[in-house]
């Protein structure tokens, strides 16, 4: 294949997403970035280093602390990788950004951070876009009412409890 990488992630509809490309690129979107209560994030983002993937990250802050005890984080460079988005987003600004970058795929860590970043999905109509809720939303939508992720269900393509 001259050195490039077939990416082949299917949709729930069995259609072909990506491209062929010399490092498949995805996007990971957490709330919080880094975190100490989150370590499955960091060892999302390294996993996927791991494998070969480029791996942009993005998140709505940091948790402010001296240290984190995450020796991925150094080891990693993950502070480079990570892009703070503002609280209240620039729909047509963040979605320039992301489309500068050709990913395979947009991965958010929780539904509450998919429902901000579904408007993503009309921009980058090649990306798998992938959900993974965790206990807290998964028990925000029994008691508040499925609705609150609405436009996730209607836009994502996979979805990871």
């Amino acid at each position: 294949m001259n050195g490039k990488v077939a990416v082949k992630l299917l949709n729930p509809q069995g259609l072909m997403v990506g491209k062929s490309q010399s490092r498949p690129r995805v996007a990971i979107v957490a709330y919080l970035f880094p975190t100490v209560s989150e370590t499955f994030v960091i060892n999302h983002v390294t996993g996927l280093i791991d494998m070969g993937y480029e791996v942009d990250i993005y998140a709505f802050g940091a948790e402010k602390l001296d240290n984190y005890g995450h020796r991925q984080l150094d080891e990693y460079q993950l502070a480079e990788l990570t892009t703070y988005l503002p609280k209240e987003l620039d729909q047509e600004g963040v979605a320039r950004q992301f489309q500068q970058r050709d990913y395979c795929a947009v991965h958010c860590h929780f539904g509450q951070v998919a429902e901000k970043m579904a408007f993503l999905k009309g921009h980058l109509p090649r990306a798998a876009f992938v959900v993974t809720f965790h206990g807290m939303d998964i028990r925000t939508a029994l008691a508040e009412g499925d609705h609150i992720l609405h436009s996730t269900f209607q836009t994502f393509d996979w979805f990871i409890s």
